[in-house]
């Protein structure tokens, strides 16, 4: 799998010729149970295979879901997906990884906060060093500073 980043300055008609699918696909925001969308100052992890989308997954800056953090240097991971016949492969780690060290690199002190019901997502949140700080419905509340 290939990924390339696309933060808001590259998010153009490239970006949105092959994320403009999902994004109007019901049945992808039925799957995710929320809507996909994008926000000024995402960034995008949009992983490859030749010409075709394998996942995504964003990084929205200044936003949280908990209301007692402050917004200044805030990160929210949001919007994970992989395609169905990806699904099972490797590519949701990979792309997850890619996504963390990407903010390893590039936001130390930054706060990271997160929400996931899926097990296996929780685990390498975890193993990130992310502690679950709250539930929200299904979802845990992940939270992690850098």
């Amino acid at each position: 799998m290939v990924i390339k980043v696309y933060t808001e300055e590259l998010q153009d008609r490239e970006f949105y010729g092959w994320l403009g699918p999902y994004f109007a696909d019901r049945s992808i925001m039925e799957e995710m149970t929320l809507p996909l969308y994008n926000e000024p100052g995402a960034i995008w992890f949009v992983g490859f295979n030749n010409e075709e989308v394998i996942g995504f997954c964003t990084i929205f800056k200044n936003k949280r879901s908990s209301k007692n953090l402050k917004a200044e240097k805030y990160l929210y991971f949001d919007n994970f997906y992989i395609v169905p016949a990806y699904r099972g492969k490797g590519h949701s780690r990979e792309l997850f990884d890619y996504r963390m060290n990407y903010v390893l690199e590039n936001f130390q002190g930054w706060i990271i906060e997160a929400m996931s019901r899926d097990a296996r997502q929780l685990q390498n949140y975890k193993n990130f060093n992310f502690t679950v700080t709250g539930k929200r419905g299904s979802y845990s509340i992940l939270k992690r500073e850098l």
